[in-house]
């Protein structure tokens, strides 16, 4: 990193960043422009929230319920076991 950023900002820099800190060395036009320093956000909202949202969404489409499954399995496996 000191091999990339070392003229404008030695290693020490790098272990000094802040949360959501980030020094970033952009390509324009073909040429490495100036390193600088940004301020990334920080993560949106409580990932576990949003999980668990997700999951309820998902099974309130997607799910079929347990019983209905099962009813099916077994007309299947009466069937299969019926003789001809």
């Amino acid at each position: 990193m000191e091999k990339e950023f070392g003229k404008t900002f030695p290693a020490s820099v790098f272990v000094d960043l802040n949360r959501y800190e980030a020094v970033v060395k952009l390509l324009e036009h073909g040429t490495n422009a100036t390193p600088f320093r940004a301020k990334t956000l920080p993560p949106l909202g409580n990932h576990a929230d949003r999980q668990d949202k997700l999951v309820a969404l998902s099974r309130r489409r997607f799910a079929i319920p347990r019983a209905v499954i099962e009813d099916k399995l077994n007309r299947w496996m009466n069937a299969m076991n019926a003789p001809p």
